[in-house]
């Protein structure tokens, strides 16, 4: 994980809201990636669970923000306010990334500089975390440009998505 003194190439924000139960494992799934320039941005919206405390023994390791509940977009949005990152990867709190994410996309975007968004397939697994299947939209939608993007909404998580920044 990058430290204060370095800025994060990839900023990490999680919106969360009542996931006491999996907000753990979404943080683990990020301090597990092989890629290491990144920060761990953490909306809480209004939670009325145990998040908070959840979340204690993360909190040298992410930046916690507690807001009144104003829905996922507005903790998207406010966390990308607070992103030091060039770019940014979402993650659900009740979701987990692979080892590789952010070493595969940041490889996209360090192999075609000009791109502005990458998106990958996701895994569905059940509550023990086995998995039921694997997601690859490639493979059902014709072409895969902005009109076929739009069209065919091949994404079933916004925790697929990086993104510049700065678009």
């Amino acid at each position: 994980m990058s430290t204060t003194a370095t800025t994060p190439r990839v900023s990490v924000i999680i919106p969360v809201y009542n996931c006491d139960r999996y907000i753990s494992q979404a943080i683990e799934s990020i301090l597990a990636q092989t890629y290491q320039s990144y920060e761990i941005i953490v909306i809480d919206d209004g939670s009325t669970d145990n998040t908070r405390l959840a979340l204690q023994p993360y909190i040298e390791k992410i930046r916690y923000v507690y807001q009144e509940n104003q829905g996922v977009s507005a903790a998207r949005n406010h966390g990308i306010d607070l992103a030091r990152g060039e770019l940014i990867a979402f993650l659900d709190a009740d979701d987990f990334f692979l080892p590789d994410k952010l070493t595969a996309q940041v490889g996209v975007f360090d192999a075609q500089p000009n791109l502005g968004i990458v998106h990958s397939g996701w895994r569905r697994v059940n509550q023990q975390g086995e998995t039921i299947k694997d997601e690859t939209p490639w493979n059902y939608v014709p072409k895969l440009d902005l009109e076929g993007w739009l069209r065919w909404k091949p994404i079933g998580t916004m925790g697929t998505l990086m993104f510049r920044r700065q678009w």
